[in-house]
């Protein structure tokens, strides 16, 4: 009996390990795909703008936005739910933008619409795609690998993260923003991080409550006049499972077109 018995668990450890391994290929399978994919889209961004376009580029520079040049239209051409590119450098963080019906689909898929738990970088479906509402979101998944918005966990967990990334960047087919951070923290996925503001009021509380919760005093000084863009994350895994939220409000907007 008990050599039944230790056969019985040997079998049983056997297909734990086979189970495992098949759902580790899987799911490094689909790291690589997804990698792939963002691989060949980030050429549709690239550094410095038109040559002949000189009031641009000066325009840019004296805004402290970087000389990026995105090809909304050939993006566009591949997906019609386009709204941006969030650009953080110094994180290598640097996609496309989308914004979708609802807050599902691009949680698992790609920007060209593939099934993926690397999903894409994408608006709240409740937001409006111009970003001239008081606060808006930008989610994405908190990838093992660093993609994604897998790398923002360096606020937390990174001394000196902050210090060098005190920026983050978006451009739309108008526009290119510049946004200074002035709050990062862990956040319930039900707490009032995720309230949206409908008045300058409930606007300036809000902005109280994220300078308070910060891991850490950024040094700004937020105001009413000027929207806040969030970007988004998971943090944690299970019942546990919460938010990592960085907070950025608006300095500088360029008219690119």
């Amino acid at each position: 009996m008990k050599n039944v018995i230790i056969g019985i668990i040997e079998v049983l450890l056997a297909v734990s390990i086979v189970v495992f391994l098949v759902i580790y290929f899987i799911q490094n399978r689909e790291y690589e795909k997804g990698a792939e994919e963002y691989s060949r889209l980030s050429e549709y961004a690239a550094e410095g703008v038109r040559g002949e376009d000189k009031d641009l580029a000066q325009r840019l520079r004296e805004a402290g936005i970087p000389q990026l040049e995105v090809d909304f239209e050939g993006l566009s051409g591949k997906n019609d739910e386009l709204t941006g590119w969030i650009y953080l450098p110094g994180l290598d963080i640097s996609y496309p933008v989308v914004q979708g019906e609802d807050d599902e689909f691009y949680l698992h898929h790609t920007f060209e619409k593939e099934e993926n738990s690397g999903g894409c970088i994408f608006l709240e479906s409740l937001s409006s795609a111009d970003m001239t509402e008081f606060n808006t979101f930008l989610f994405g998944h908190n990838m093992k690998n660093g993609s994604m918005f897998g790398s923002l966990k360096k606020y937390i967990r990174e001394e000196g993260t902050f210090e060098n990334n005190r920026e983050f960047y978006y451009y739309t087919p108008e526009n290119a923003c510049r946004y200074e951070i002035y709050s990062y923290y862990i956040a319930d996925p039900d707490s009032h991080t995720f309230f949206l503001c409908e008045n300058e009021k409930e606007y300036e509380e809000y902005q109280q409550m994220a300078l308070e919760e910060s891991a850490a005093d950024c040094g700004v000084k937020p105001d009413t006049e000027h929207s806040t863009l969030t970007l988004a994350t998971c943090s944690g895994s299970g019942a546990n499972k919460k938010r990592l939220v960085v907070h950025g409000i608006l300095r500088d907007k360029v008219v690119t077109r």
